[in-house]
């Protein structure tokens, strides 16, 4: 079978923000990979499009909005507020990227609920043209933590590449279907199907 690149059309958009990035911003912050995959969607999104009320926003100032959005929505917890609480609320995520999206008056764009990051759900919704923000649970090297998939390469007969803004690195990931096991995510599609 011929190998084929599944949701590419991002490809060429793709921010690749990191939390390194963000983490000494005002008296800094922490557990902050969900704004900061927030601020790579974002981002992503308006650069394909052309949404300037994101594109010309400094990073910092861009990952400011989107921080205190999650906070004022009790979405998101600057560090450890409470021991094992902090960071980004997974169920949450859909209404985090619908006010986002409502703050930087962009259209909205239609969200699925969290689905299992199987291979095939995953693929499925990449066929489909879609953006992912995937929540990574029990990862070996991530942990819990939240990053985009905006595409990826699958011949059919081996494993497929993922290719992921991952928050750590401010350069194209690749992750294996195994990376996804026990893991969710939502698909952010620019108008409904």
């Amino acid at each position: 079978m011929q190998e084929s690149e599944l949701s590419v059309v991002w490809r060429p958009y793709i921010s690749k923000f990191t939390t390194a990035r963000f983490r000494d911003l005002d008296k800094g912050y922490s557990l902050h990979c969900g704004p900061t995959a927030m601020s790579n969607l974002v981002t992503t999104y308006a650069k394909r499009y052309g949404f300037s009320s994101v594109t010309s926003l400094e990073p910092e100032e861009l990952f400011r909005k989107v921080a205190s959005i999650g906070a004022k929505r009790l979405i998101f917890w600057n560090g450890p507020a409470i021991p094992l609480l902090g960071g980004t609320m997974d169920l949450a995520v859909p209404w985090y990227i619908r006010a986002v999206w409502k703050e930087f008056r962009l259209p909205a764009p239609h969200i699925s609920f969290q689905r299992r990051a199987t291979e095939k759900n995953l693929l499925t919704s990449l066929k489909k043209g879609a953006i992912l923000y995937v929540e990574l649970r029990h990862h070996p090297k991530y942990g819990e933590h939240h990053i985009i998939v905006y595409g990826c390469r699958d011949d059919g007969i081996t494993e497929p590449v993922y290719y992921a803004a991952d928050g750590w690195r401010p350069m194209e990931t690749l992750l294996k279907s195994e990376d996804f096991r026990r893991s969710f995510y939502h698909e952010i599609l620019p108008e409904r199907p």
